[in-house]
């Protein structure tokens, strides 16, 4: 792992659901010191409370200065103007965040910086920070996001061209980046092995909501967006009246059609730390994505996550899930994935416990920042 280097992070914001980025720098923080700047935008707000609310909040973030996470973690709340494509309003935003990032990082006594950007938009400001390295780190198809700017296209491919390292979590992604990066690497997404993977503890009890839900149950935990496929979910669930479909997490799409069904239970979102206590719950865990352009570049965490819990998963069939057909069952149609759920459901299982827990072993969140810092050490002593 890299050690006693200086990260300037820029991502989502860091109080999000945990993803591949805050895994990531967690780890990197024991070692390191990381300044996370949270999201500059990818798109324009608009007058939902939603939008507002976000926005008074980063206010608050802003004027509160940095936010110390632990001994080596700090997190920044910057304060941009929307409206990206406007040159006028670029150069004043690169103005305003290199005084603030100068401001701090110096505060914080960081030298030598490694930018490593998780958002597709920020080459005109490292252009303005002139960086010792830029680490670019895709882990997205953005332009296929419907809420993104169609600019992202531009941008992402500047940046691409000067950032030092590109990482990518897909084998789409790593193709198409590479054209425009020679020092691209594909780099999968990990699993917390050690969380998923840990034994109940003695005398811990069952979440109540989960507790009251008949057996057996077909899992999902993650955000229900417009990547979901809510007409799959409503052919399995109809077809199965005998199974539960238990859902953890927020949703941004309606889902009131499915609300309607009885076996169907929508717990909302739960902290990280008692994830766990629900998923192990799942007699099968689902990875139940539309297939198109957005998601066929999708490197799906939950996957691993899945395997390190030792349950069966069904999944569609998305590229990167396909290299773990000899494990995971693939379904190309809804009658297909029915079929796969109750084959599991059944016993009949494709993988045992103990294949699956290999896998997720070999594939921890430690092994992939290992790998990625010892490319980023290459590409340093050859520089």
């Amino acid at each position: 792992m890299l050690r006693n280097r200086n990260i300037v992070c820029f991502s989502n914001d860091w109080r999000n659901d945990p993803t591949s980025k805050h895994q990531i720098m967690k780890l990197l923080a024991k070692e390191n010191t990381i300044l996370w700047v949270n999201s500059i935008g990818l798109r324009n707000p608009g007058l939902k409370s939603g939008d507002i609310k976000r926005v008074l909040g980063k206010l608050r973030s802003f004027f509160g200065g940095i936010e110390q996470v632990n001994d080596r973690f700090y997190v920044f709340t910057p304060i941009v103007i929307p409206f990206h494509r406007l040159a006028m309003v670029r150069a004043i935003n690169g103005m305003m965040l290199k005084l603030s990032l100068s401001h701090y990082t110096k505060k914080l006594g960081m030298r030598d910086i490694i930018y490593w950007s998780y958002l597709p938009n920020v080459a005109y400001l490292l252009k303005r920070l002139k960086p010792k390295m830029i680490v670019y780190h895709c882990v997205d198809e953005w332009s296929k996001f419907s809420f993104i700017d169609d600019r992202i296209v531009h941008d992402e491919q500047e940046l691409c061209r000067i950032s030092d390292i590109v990482f990518a979590s897909a084998r789409s992604l790593y193709e198409s980046r590479k054209r425009y990066n020679p020092n691209t690497f594909y780099i999968s997404h990990g699993v917390d092995y050690d969380y998923f993977h840990a034994e109940p503890s003695p005398g811990g009890e069952t979440p109540e909501d989960i507790a009251k839900i008949p057996k057996p149950i077909a899992g999902f935990f993650g955000l229900i967006h417009e990547w979901i496929d809510l007409a799959l979910l409503d052919y399995l669930i109809r077809n199965n009246p005998g199974v539960s479909f238990v859902f953890i997490g927020k949703h941004s799409v309606d889902i009131k059609d499915l609300t309607k069904h009885p076996n169907a239970y929508f717990l909302g979102q739960k902290k990280y730390a008692s994830l766990l206590a629900y998923a192990r719950h799942f007699d099968v865990g689902l990875i139940p994505f539309k297939m198109n352009e957005l998601t066929i570049n999708v490197n799906p965490i939950k996957l691993k996550e899945y395997l390190a819990l030792g349950i069966p998963v069904v999944s569609v069939g998305l590229p990167e899930v396909r290299a773990y057909r000899s494990i995971v069952r693939i379904a190309e149609t809804y009658q297909e994935f029915n079929d796969a759920l109750n084959e599991e459901l059944a016993g009949r299982h494709l993988s045992s416990r103990e294949e699956r827990d290999l896998v997720a072993r070999q594939e921890t969140w430690e092994r992939k920042i290992e790998e990625m810092s010892n490319l980023i050490t290459q590409h340093a002593k050859g520089a």
